[in-house]
């Protein structure tokens, strides 16, 4: 999977999940500016981290994150070429 698609995966899970960067961060225990990083795609998340991602958002909401971002991500594809 594409870094983009799993950054915005992430950002649609914590989206979904009601919560802010902020309290994310808070959550897990780690910087806002790294939730931002990792939604930015401009870091890549470990096992852990995405287990503690996924922990604080409810798990269940991952697999219908990643078809959301997998669909978005086509939608720009075809806004672009169209």
């Amino acid at each position: 999977m594409p870094n983009n698609t799993m950054s915005a995966a992430m950002r649609i899970m914590r989206e979904s999940s009601g919560l802010t960067q902020a309290q994310l961060a808070r959550s897990m225990g780690v910087s806002r500016s790294t939730i931002n990083r990792l939604e930015a795609g401009g870091r890549f998340p470990t096992p852990a981290t995405l287990h503690r991602w996924m922990a604080a958002c409810g798990s269940d909401t991952y697999g219908w994150a990643i078809s959301r971002a997998e669909n978005e991500a086509k939608a720009k594809k075809v806004a672009r070429s169209g």
